[in-house]
C-alpha cells in the first residue's frame, strides 16, 4: 500500500453514510462532510501526494546500493610499417617486415557498494590478438588468448567511512516522516477549516430563519398598529415608522439570505470535488445539531502534554533537529581527509586458443595480489569545513524552530482553553437573555393590545429578542468551534474522527523490492 492510499484510509475510518448527492438539495452531517473533504479537499491531496512522493525518493535512495552489471567491447586494428635493414659495422641486421594485428576485447562484470561504504568491482577480461607478418613472398600469422578475472575491495577508512553511505537513506527516511507529518497537519487544517465553515453555515441558516420571523413580526406589529390607527388609537407617524422598520428588516432578510449562500460555497470549496459542478446550485442542509454542547476536554495542564506529544507540527520540528544532526554527521565526515584500503585479488591465463587460456584460470599459482593504501588531503579544506559550519547553523535552525513550535503549542493550548471556558459561559448567559428578552416581549406585546404601550415600544423588544436569538446561536456555534480548536491545538482533533497517526515503512535494514518498471 502506497504512503498516499494509507493515509486516505487512515483518515476516512469514519462511520459509513452514503455519498452525498451535490446535484440537489441535500441533508449533510458534520460527520459527512469531513468524509467528503477527506475524499476531495485539493489541499489535502497536494499533501499526501507529496508525502507519496517523499516515500518513492527514500526507495529511489537505495540505489546507491543497487549491483550494477557492466560489460566493454572493443574491435581494434593496429598495423605497423616494415623498418629497413641496418648494419651494425659490416653485419647486415635486418630489418621487420609490415605486421597488422586485428585485436578484439570484452572487459564484463559487476561493481556494486556496501552499507559499510566499501566498494568492490568482480570483473572479466578476455582479449583475443591475431598478427600477421607479411614478407615477400610469404606471411606469417599467429594467435593468442589473453584472459584474467580480478575481485577488488576498497574501504574507506576516513572519509565516507562510518555511517556516511548509509546516510542518504536516512535523510530519505526523515523526509518521508516529515512528509506525512505535513500531511497530518494540512488533514488537521483541513477539519478545523471544515468545521468552521460547517457550523458557520448553521448559523447562517439560523440567521436566515431569525431575518424571516424578525419580518413576521414586523409585519404582525404592522397588523396591530394599522388597527390601533383605524381605531383612533395611534398616530399615523407610528404607522409609518412601523412601515419603516417592516422594509429594514426586509433588506436584512436579503442580506441573511446571500450570506446563507455564500456560506454553502465556503463549504462547498472545501468538500466539494471540481467535477461536482452541478453540486453548487443545490442547496446544503446542515442537520447535527448545535443545541447539545460538546463533552468535557481536558485540563489544561493535561493538554499542554498532549500537545507536546501530539501535535504533528511540534513532532516534525522535533524531526527536523534529527534530520539536521544527520547532515552534520554527514558534514564532519567529508572534512577528514580520504585514506582507503584497497585489496586486489586476480588470476592471470594466456595460451594459443581460448579452451585452454579459460582453463587456465583455475590454475591460482598464476596470480596477482595487490594490497594499497591512498591518502588525499584538500589544503585549507574550504569546501568541507565551510559546509560543515553551514550545517551546524541549521540545526541552530532547527532548533529554535523546535522551540517555537513548542512555545507556539503552550500558547495556543492555554488561549484556546480559556475561549472553550469563555463559550460555555456565554452559552449559559445568552440562553438566560433569550428567555427573559422573550417574556418582556410577549408582555409588550399584550400591553399595546391593551392599549398600555407603543409600537416604538415593541419594536424595542423585538430588536432586544432577535439580538438575543443572535447571541444565544453565536455562543452555541462559537463553543463547537472552540472545542475544535481546542483539540486541534492539544494534536487530537484528527483521532476524533477516526484518523490514526500513519507510520510510513521507512525500514533502514531491509531494501524495498526491486523496481519492476
Amino acid at each position: 500500500m502506497t504512503i498516499l492510499a494509507a493515509l486516505l484510509a487512515s483518515a476516512l475510518l469514519l462511520s459509513p453514510t452514503g455519498d452525498v448527492d451535490p446535484d440537489a438539495g441535500v441533508e449533510l452531517s458534520l460527520l459527512q462532510a469531513i468524509e467528503e473533504a477527506f475524499a476531495n479537499n485539493l489541499a489535502l491531496k497536494g499533501a499526501l501526494l507529496q508525502a507519496e512522493s517523499s516515500m518513492q525518493g527514500f526507495n529511489a535512495a537505495w540505489g546507491d546500493f543497487d549491483t550494477t552489471f557492466f560489460a566493454n567491447a572493443t574491435q581494434s586494428e593496429d598495423v605497423n610499417p616494415p623498418t629497413p635493414t641496418t648494419f651494425i659495422g659490416s653485419l647486415p641486421a635486418p630489418g621487420t617486415p609490415k605486421s597488422e594485428t586485428d585485436i578484439f576485447s570484452l572487459n564484463t562484470g559487476f561493481r556494486g557498494q556496501l552499507q559499510t561504504g566499501t566498494t568492490w568491482d568482480l570483473s572479466m577480461f578476455a582479449q583475443n590478438r591475431e598478427t600477421e607478418n607479411r614478407t615477400k613472398p610469404t606471411s606469417t600469422k599467429s594467435e593468442t588468448y589473453v584472459a584474467n578475472w580480478r575481485l577488488s575491495v576498497t574501504h574507506p577508512l576516513l572519509k565516507g567511512g562510518d555511517d556516511y553511505a548509509t546516510s542518504g537513506i536516512r535523510l530519505a527516511a526523515q523526509d518521508v516522516r516529515i512528509a506525512s507529518l505535513d500531511a497530518e497537519v494540512t488533514a488537521n487544517d483541513t477539519i478545523a477549516l471544515v468545521v468552521t465553515a460547517y457550523w458557520n453555515l448553521v448559523f447562517a441558516q439560523q440567521n436566515a430563519e431569525t431575518r424571516d420571523l424578525s419580518v413576521e413580526l414586523a409585519r404582525d406589529l404592522l397588523d396591530i398598529t394599522r388597527r390601533k390607527f383605524d381605531q383612533g388609537l395611534q398616530n399615523r407617524i407610528d404607522v409609518i415608522e412601523v412601515e419603516a422598520e417592516l422594509a429594514l428588516r426586509i433588506e436584512e432578510q436579503l442580506t441573511a439570505h446571500n450570506q446563507l449562500d455564500q456560506s454553502m460555497d465556503d463549504l462547498r470549496e472545501m468538500t466539494f470535488a471540481p467535477q461536482h459542478q452541478s453540486g453548487w446550485s443545490g442547496t446544503i442542509l446542515p442537520v447535527t445539531d448545535y443545541t447539545v454542547l460538546p463533552d468535557e476536554v481536558p485540563s489544561t495542564e493535561v493538554a499542554i502534554m498532549l500537545a507536546m506529544e501530539r501535535r504533528p507540527d511540534v513532532v516534525r520540528a522535533r524531526m527536523a533537529v534529527e534530520r539536521a544532526e544527520i547532515e552534520i554527521e554527514r558534514a564532519e565526515n567529508q572534512t577528514d581527509p580520504t585514506l582507503n584500503l584497497t585489496g586486489q585479488y586476480g588470476v592471470n591465463a594466456q595460451n594459443r586458443n581460448f579452451g585452454k587460456t579459460a582453463q587456465d584460470l583455475d590454475d591460482t599459482s598464476h596470480h596477482n595480489l595487490e594490497l594499497a593504501l591512498a591518502f588525499e588531503m584538500p589544503l585549507g579544506n574550504r569546501g568541507a569545513g565551510y559546509t560543515l559550519r553551514r550545517r551546524q547553523v541549521d540545526r541552530e535552525r532547527a532548533v529554535v524552530s523546535k522551540a517555537e513550535a513548542e512555545l507556539n503549542a503552550i500558547a495556543e493550548v492555554r488561549q484556546t482553553s480559556r475561549d472553550v471556558t469563555l463559550q460555555r459561559a456565554r452559552v449559559v448567559a445568552t440562553a438566560e437573555t433569550t428567555r427573559l428578552r422573550r417574556e418582556v416581549y410577549d408582555g409588550e406585546k399584550r400591553r399595546l393590545e391593551n392599549d398600555l404601550s407603543t409600537p416604538f415600544q415593541v419594536r424595542e423588544a423585538q430588536r432586544d429578542l432577535l439580538t438575543a436569538i443572535d447571541s444565544e446561536l453565536r455562543a452555541r456555534l462559537d463553543l463547537a468551534v472552540a472545542h475544535t480548536t481546542y483539540r486541534a491545538a492539544q494534536g487530537t482533533l484528527l483521532d476524533r474522527f477516526g484518523y490514526s497517526r500513519f507510520d510510513p515503512d521507512v525500514s533502514l535494514d531491509a531494501a524495498p523490492p526491486a523496481w519492476d518498471g
